[in-house]
This record gives C-alpha cells, sequence and structure tokens, in this order.
C-alpha cells in the first residue's frame, strides 16, 4: 500500500507542477487560397465566392492567388514547397495532381 501511495502521490504532483502548453491560435497569419487557373474563369469564381466565407470562419483574411500554367503543375508545386503549416490551400482537381504528372513523365520518356 505504501508503493502505490507514493506513486499516486508523484503522479499528482507531477500533474499539478507540469507547465500548461499553450496552443498556437490557428491561423496565425492570412491564409493563401492557390488556383491553378488564371483570373476570371469558373474555377476563380468559386474560390472568390469561397474566400469571404472561409475568412469569416477562421479569423483571418483569404486571398485568392491565381497561377496559371503547366496544366495546374506550377501551382501544385508551389503549395507542396510551402511550409506545412495550413496557411496555402490548394483549389484543385486530380488533373493537376495525377494527369499533369503523368503525362509530363510520358512526353519526357525516350523514343
Amino acid at each position: 500500500m505504501h508503493s502505490s501511495f507514493r506513486w499516486l502521490v508523484g503522479t499528482l504532483l507531477s500533474v499539478c507542477l507540469s507547465t500548461p502548453v499553450w496552443a498556437q491560435s490557428f491561423p496565425a497569419k492570412p491564409v493563401t487560397l492557390m488556383v491553378p487557373y488564371p483570373a476570371g474563369g469558373v474555377s476563380d469564381v468559386i474560390a472568390r465566392t469561397l474566400n469571404t466565407t472561409l475568412a469569416k470562419h477562421l479569423g483571418q483574411p483569404v486571398i485568392v492567388e491565381n497561377l496559371g500554367g503547366a496544366s495546374g503543375g506550377i501551382t501544385a508545386q508551389k503549395v507542396l514547397n510551402s511550409p506545412a503549416d495550413g496557411h496555402m490551400i490548394f483549389q484543385g482537381s486530380p488533373n493537376e495532381l495525377i494527369l499533369a504528372p503523368m503525362a509530363n513523365a510520358i512526353n519526357l520518356q525516350p523514343q
């Protein structure tokens, strides 16, 4: 019984004396919504419709950035190279993530 009492006291002391960990509020800065097509298209209209609602829920501005080219591959690569902190969102489809890299790989093979 003595060892279980010591264990209980030790556990309670460690819980009471441990410093609380404060979680960082998210998002801490504006969020960028990356669109892999030029401005003015359907994807741009959807992004600009979503950004106000998303900004309201997140409590931070949501910036829509259109970056067209290479069938969306340039935008996908930019998002993949960005820090994984959740402040950059990719609005795309399987075309940019699967089909474009496959097509580029087929075109690069020696014939």
